[in-house]
């Protein structure tokens, strides 16, 4: 029989402004269309007037990453769509060991990804903003 690993989880509170940004994302530009479905005219955002694109994200720790025992995985539908910031991450693992977490999720917004002419030369790209409150704070999930 295989060894279980318990894992414990929460949810991140947030404050409803999305104010945490993704990192790495344009390394992930494809599957990010993908979930949303593609490009629109205007894009996505969270702001008023623009396609909205919610989604779960888990924030999963990655020890073994290569280049920062630290990493954090952000996790939509079992994609990887890019890594908390570095200081961001460093926070978050030291709150989920401090709770006896091992991962946790909160609400994210798949923003740009707009197919129309741009003035900056990333414009169009998609973009994952997170719904999470530094320092970080957890809530159990109701099931």
């Amino acid at each position: 029989m295989a060894d279980h690993l318990e894992s414990r989880g929460a949810i991140v509170v947030g404050d409803g402004k999305f104010g945490v940004h993704a990192v790495g994302t344009s390394a992930y530009q494809g599957p990010i269309e993908n979930l949303v479905g593609g490009k629109m005219p205007m894009g996505y955002g969270v702001e008023p007037g623009l396609e909205r694109a919610f989604f779960g994200a888990l924030l999963l720790p990655d020890p073994d990453d290569f280049y920062d025992k630290n990493a954090v995985s952000v996790i939509i539908r079992e994609i990887t769509v890019g890594y908390l910031e570095v200081v961001t991450a460093k926070a978050f693992v030291s709150a989920l060991a401090q709770n006896g977490l091992d991962r946790a999720a909160c609400r994210a917004a798949i923003c740009g990804g707009s197919h129309g002419p741009h003035d900056n030369p990333d414009d169009g790209l998609f973009r994952v903003r997170l719904d999470v409150v530094i320092p970080f704070h957890f809530r159990t999930p109701k099931i």
